[in-house]
């Protein structure tokens, strides 16, 4: 059901690079909350990582960590310290296994941010 209401949302919130973006950012949102437990710390690494030159996406992903929904769902206190790593430079590929890449890390940030309406 959650998983259905998700892609709901971020289909018809999400905006489109090509014909099939819709489906490719689901897949990968789906995966990033429920296929592995290293995947959302991988993504709060680079995140960590990526504000150094974003601060727009740092303060988005602070936003969804304090998002209540997804808090029940992700571990935010491994969530918190993987960001803090990847600030420091630490290598995010050590979250594994994990089956995103690092290239989808604006586009799973957009639709978090659409679906927590914080954009």
């Amino acid at each position: 059901m959650l998983t259905q209401t998700l892609g709901k949302k971020l289909k018809l919130g999400q905006a489109t690079d090509n014909d099939d973006s819709n489906y490719q950012t689901f897949f990968l949102s789906e995966q990033l909350l429920a296929n592995s437990r290293a995947c959302p710390q991988r993504f709060a690494c680079w995140t960590g990582r990526e504000s150094k030159e974003d601060t727009e996406a740092m303060q988005t992903w602070e936003k969804v960590m304090s998002n209540k929904l997804l808090a029940t769902m992700l571990n935010t206190t491994a969530l918190k310290e993987a960001t803090l790593k990847g600030k420091k430079g630490h290598n995010c590929e050590s979250y594994a296994p994990c089956p995103i890449e690092e290239r989808s890390l604006p586009r799973i940030l957009k639709n978090f941010a659409i679906l927590t309406n914080y954009k």
